[in-house]
């Protein structure tokens, strides 16, 4: 039984090398060649089944895939570690002074090419920013699949676009499309009883549906408002402060044929399309599939802490850097009621 335990537990952790500890070469070589390709065939099976059954449907069967595959070697490791062992001459020494580093290069040299392939079609990311509250919070982690055809670009929808920026470096957004090509937008700020919002117009009708207004205190000392935005059936709720959003590039954007007008959900912190200007087709390479983690680091202030600690004290403010880890860990909190949702 030890051995049953230990080997699964290599598995589980250090796949295929609970089959090594069995001293199963065959078993241990084919696993380590068949792990090339998990990655790929997984996100393969998030891309078709995205198209043919959604959001909803391709997060059941990611997680569903992920429980047969575990569940499979599991099961496979059971059976194996009840055969005898090999006495193969390649489990004895110095084998470990050379297959480890050997599976792993080849494991690298192998996968990298595959995994950047894959990444093309679907990928994962993490949100290190609040721009899209209250719809996606600051560390979501979500997959999302490449669009492939301009049908997929849809006013309402989540969409990753990407920009190249002074130096060169490419940034990644997660926004969403409020005006389509041949759109006009105009921006008017508004001032109500919950304070200053903006107000959209698109082809002259107001997407703002102010009687949605819900005042929130999700921070402490930060108030905003929520309300729904969105025009025919696709509504969406958007997060607005007290303060003015600042001056904008324009008021008013005629948007050409291959233009779009992007905007985060969080009003008063989204560099989006007000301050960058449209979006031409090209840059809008994904869509938003699905949630699959989500940890909230609690990092904003030293809320979750008693004010009499020295340590919280001396991280007042935005924690960051090496030493604001000591505080953050210990806050963080896992979000068990986002893992594999489907937000619109």
């Amino acid at each position: 039984m030890k051995r049953k335990i230990i080997a699964a537990a290599l598995n589980l952790l250090l796949f295929p090398f609970g089959y090594y500890y069995l001293k199963q070469p065959r078993r241990f070589f084919l696993m380590a060649f068949a792990s090339l390709f998990l990655p790929s065939l997984v996100r393969a099976i998030l891309f078709l089944s995205h198209l043919l059954l959604g959001g909803t449907g391709a997060a059941a069967v990611f997680f569903l895939t992920v429980f047969a595959l575990y569940a499979f070697v599991m099961l496979d490791t059971m059976i194996v570690a009840g055969r005898p062992a090999s006495d193969n001459r390649f489990f004895r020494l110095p084998h470990a002074l050379w297959v480890v580093p050997l599976l792993y290069i080849t494991m690298a040299a192998g996968g990298y090419p595959i995994q950047s392939f894959s990444e093309k079609y679907v990928s994962a990311h993490n949100l290190p920013t609040s721009s899209m509250e209250p719809t996606l919070l600051e560390g979501d982690w979500i997959y999302v699949r490449r669009m492939m055809n301009e049908n997929q670009k849809a006013r309402g929808k989540l969409v990753v676009w990407q920009r190249i920026d002074k130096n060169g470096r490419e940034i990644l957004y997660i926004q969403r499309i409020i005006g389509m090509p041949g759109d006009t937008v105009v921006l008017r700020e508004k001032n109500t009883e919950n304070g200053s919002v903006l107000n959209v117009f698109v082809n002259g009708q107001s997407i703002l549906d102010e009687k949605t207004a819900q005042a929130v205190v999700r921070r402490v000392d930060v108030p905003f408002t929520l309300y729904q935005e969105g025009s025919g059936e696709k509504k969406y709720w958007i997060q607005e402060g007290a303060e003015d959003a600042g001056q904008f590039v324009a008021n008013t954007f005629v948007l050409g044929p291959d233009q779009y007008f992007l905007m985060g959900d969080n009003r008063d912190d989204s560099k989006d399309s007000r301050y960058l200007g449209p979006v031409s087709a090209d840059r809008i390479t994904h869509e938003y599939m699905f949630h699959y983690f989500s940890i909230d680091w609690q990092d904003y202030l030293c809320f979750q802490r008693k004010i009499d600690s020295a340590l919280c004290q001396d991280f007042q403010g935005q924690a960051s850097g090496a030493g604001a880890l000591l505080v953050k860990w210990k806050r963080l909190k896992i979000r068990w009621d986002r893992i594999g949702i489907v937000v619109d």
